[in-house]
């Protein structure tokens, strides 16, 4: 715990109780507190605001602790009041991660939008808050062991990244027999009746009937399925036991698969997965067909898989027999695609067609497939893929432009290597850049709440701005933010250059419009939309037919600017951005080029660059600017009733929000306001200054960034635009590591699923195996086997992976273990 600091005063002199609750929980050692609280005094507090919040929140973590009544070791807390944009929520974890300090860290960053629009102080409101104390996780599993568990809601069911509700469930047990004992069967016919299902809501519902179905009708279904394939075997020569002990993967699934290749040549493969959720099958058909059957075995009882997908929660290469995340990563490795004409899944590589031959005369690949042939001229594959022939063997790589026999391109590392070789992340060598459009910006914003700003409310939808027969909301914490003051800079990457940036109008440079003014500022004391103003400006009022990129930047804007923006973007000029986002947070808000609609323009936030508050930008980046520091502003009085009243003073203190300032802050204030207080004010004229004066300060931070990125290059080539091919500090120190420092073949890219796509094998147990084979003449199957390891079912049921097997010496299969004891630590 943090230590506390109230003072001349308890605790009590600080808040009220509105509310409080406490659950308890002895037999699963979780202690619930739920409060509603008031801050009061604030003024008395030591430390200031920040800190008597943060001594406020330790208090009631300790009290959650001692009325769990357990030792517990970890806790969750939510944080919710009307006056934030969204709740705090620190997850489950250690009580030593979960401090006051870290609950402030979040607070500031929910509060950030939220202070800087001038909301209501945190403490004007109650606060409600949520602590949640409990056991360690081994100590809840267990609990779990002892017994200590209710029923409540059926839980997702995820063994080892396999998802059990993607499973079709086979309902066989219930029916008469022999069909009750044949889930195998039904299983088979169940995700072939799949496979070929329609896309329709009617075939789908009666799928899940006669999947699900208890009544009468579901089972005929069912059992007739079972019946049809037991009917059908026999007249293609299948002997499928009807009664079995257990039906095996090893005997009787092939039968199956024999029985669908002769009954539905190439339409059928089957492959049955198992193992607590492994990523290789524990069969597979031998050929390739057009759809896959891919079932599951839990607990000797089968199961149709729906999607292999989103079994493994990754995407799935049945050919290859691993998951893969990189559509076109795998593509180019995938087992399944033809090298010859690129085409890859069912039907491919392409089989050789005896007589036919012909030969490319572009790449010299000899080609024993038409189809084959006729697919590599129409796709192009020349140009990535090139073979040395007997024929033209001066195809060197002296004489023709680098050539090297047997390499491809890879779309992973977007290298030239042989397939068999590993890939590597590449240096970045910097594009040429080409001019730009840099527009630095910002919003000013009033809330509107319609049951307490019912005047404003009308005129917002006088203005069409807010739909008139809409429902009006209730909720007196329910505000609308109505951009009132846009201010824009204007910049050219040339301009940055040469420095005349900082000029009042671009002079005669052509990207930023001739003698054009910088700095343009709309407010709604002269434009019932400013922000619709300001998207026309940037999109039709700069040229929409212009050819250079456009570059808005904001800060903070992909938690607040932006999202006012694109609102506008969709319901009034008619554009779908494409967005790149990370829940609520938007990096980008990107408009593509069409022409003769619109420019290319990416809207971007600078917070993801600097993580510091705009009033701390300045001494964090040594600016140089005659701002003075960021001013204070009253956005308690910033309603368009007010634009163009004049008062002879401030307004009253309590409108800038005092309460939601720092303590540092708060004191500088005060002494501002003490100094300024006889000042007259308009806040037309005022919010002006302040929008403008954000927006320099951002300029001058954004063109310091640039330039630290550009000193920081170990040679003039190798600058990178950080404000251009970046949207994240973490991207652009990567960039710049790669530009810079990175060597070719320096850094692997580790494959999907790691080096190994199966398990650990020791290196002098392969030498052996592949001794012993070399030695006697033996077939032994091992790791590097075609088929992979030899999977046996052991007596307690479950699946052992053998480092060796031989099949059939003298009648008896052998299995071999190299030193298994000792490596797994055995007792001899």
């Amino acid at each position: 715990m943090s230590q506390r600091n109230f003072g001349e005063y308890s605790i009590n002199h600080f808040y009220k109780e509105d509310a409080s609750e406490n659950l308890k929980s002895s037999r699963f050692k979780i202690g619930v507190l739920r409060t509603v609280f008031t801050v009061k005094n604030v003024d008395d507090a030591p430390d200031g605001s920040d800190k008597l919040l943060e001594d406020l929140i330790d208090h009631f973590i300790a009290k959650a602790d001692k009325a769990a009544g357990e030792k517990s070791e970890k806790c969750s807390i939510i944080i919710r009041s009307s006056v934030l944009e969204k709740p705090i929520q620190i997850p489950y974890r250690g009580l030593a991660q979960n401090t006051p300090q870290v609950v402030m860290e979040q607070f500031d960053a929910v509060d950030q939008s939220g202070k800087r629009m001038g909301r209501p102080s945190l403490y004007s409101q109650p606060i409600h808050i949520e602590i949640v104390m409990g056991p360690s996780h081994d100590e809840a599993i267990e609990l779990i062991k002892q017994g200590h568990g209710g029923m409540g809601r059926r839980s997702r069911e995820i063994q080892q990244g396999v998802d059990i509700n993607n499973l079709i469930p086979v309902l066989n047990e219930s029916l008469n027999p022999p069909a009750n004992v044949h889930c195998l069967l039904l299983a088979v016919q169940l995700k072939i009746n799949h496979v070929n299902l329609e896309k329709t809501t009617v075939a789908n519902k009666k799928f899940q009937r006669l999947v699900n179905g208890q009544n009468k009708t579901a089972k005929i279904g069912r059992t007739l399925l079972i019946k049809e394939m037991l009917q059908q075997m026999p007249r293609y020569g299948i002997r499928y036991p009807t009664y079995a002990a257990q039906y095996t993967v090893e005997e009787h699934v092939p039968l199956i698969q024999r029985f669908l290749d002769l009954r539905f040549p190439g339409k059928y493969r089957i492959s049955v997965f198992g193992e607590q959720g492994r990523i290789r099958p524990i069969w597979k058909g031998a050929e390739r067909a057009e759809h896959e059957i891919a079932l599951y075995l839990k607990g000797e009882h089968y199961y149709g898989i729906r999607n292999l997908n989103a079994l493994f929660g990754s995407y799935y290469c049945i050919d290859c027999e691993t998951p893969y995340t990189q559509k076109f990563a795998h593509r180019n490795k995938c087992i399944a695609k033809c090298p010859r004409c690129c085409g890859i899944g069912f039907g491919f590589p392409c089989k050789v067609i005896e007589g036919f031959s012909k030969k490319c005369l572009q790449c010299a690949n000899t080609f024993k497939n038409p189809d084959c042939f006729k697919r590599h001229t129409e796709k192009g594959i020349c140009k990535i893929y090139k073979s040395e022939s007997t024929d033209e063997s001066e195809l060197t790589a002296d004489n023709n432009n680098g050539h090297v026999c047997y390499i491809h391109y890879c779309n992973l590392c977007r290298s030239f290597h042989k397939r068999e070789e590993r890939c590597y992340v590449q240096p970045i060598i910097p594009k040429k850049e080409h001019e730009y459009l840099l527009i630095v910006f910002d919003f000013e914003c009033e809330l509107i709440s319609p049951a307490r700003n019912e005047q404003e409310w009308k005129q917002l939808q006088n203005d069409a701005l807010m739909p008139l027969n809409a429902a009006v909301p209730t909720d007196e914490n329910y505000q609308v933010h109505h951009v009132n003051c846009v201010s824009a800079l204007l910049m050219c990457s040339r301009c940055i250059r040469n420095d005349n940036w900082k000029n009042e109008r671009t002079g005669l440079c052509k990207t930023c419009g001739i003698n054009m003014p910088r700095m343009r500022t709309w407010t709604a004391a002269d434009f019932s939309n400013p922000l619709r103003e300001f998207l026309e400006w940037l999109i039709n009022g700069l040229g929409k037919e212009r050819s250079w990129k456009t570059y808005a930047i904001s800060h903070y804007g992909g938690r607040y600017d932006m999202h006012l923006l694109l609102g506008e973007l969709i319901k009034h000029f008619g554009i779908e951005p494409k967005i790149t986002r990370t829940g609520n947070k938007l990096y980008e808000v990107l408009i593509k080029k069409q022409r003769r609609r619109f420019p290319y323009i990416s809207f971007r936030d600078s917070f993801n660059w600097t993580m510091l508050k705009l009033e701390q930008l300045p001494k964090a980046l040594a600016l140089e600017i005659d701002e003075g520091g960021k001013s204070f502003f009253p956005h308690g009085w910033n309603f368009n009733k007010n634009m163009n009243f004049r008062l002879d003073q401030l307004p009253d203190k309590n409108y800038y929000y005092p309460d939601s300032m720092g303590k540092e802050r708060r004191k500088k204030f005060e002494e501002w306001y003490e100094k300024n207080k006889n000042e007259p004010f308009c806040l037309r004229d005022q919010i002006v200054e302040y929008c403008q004066q954000d927006v320099r300060i951002l300029a001058h931070a954004l063109v310091k960034l640039q330039r630290l990125f550009f000193e920081l290059a170990t040679e003039p080539a190798k600058r990178d635009d950080v404000l251009v091919n970046s949207m994240t500090i973490a991207s652009a120190c990567i960039r710049h590591f790669c530009i810079n420092y990175l060597k070719e073949n320096q850094m692997g890219i580790i494959p999907d699923n790691g080096y190994h796509r199966d398990s650990n094998q020791s290196a002098i147990a392969l030498k052996f195996l592949r001794w012993l084979s070399h030695k006697t003449g033996l077939q032994v199957q091992h790791q590097e086997s075609p088929e992979g390891e030899k999977r046996v079912k052991v007596s307690d049921g479950s699946i052992l992976r053998l480092d060796g097997y031989i099949k059939n010496i003298g009648g008896v299969d052998q299995a071999i273990e190299f030193l298994g004891c000792a490596w797994h630590g055995h007792e001899w």
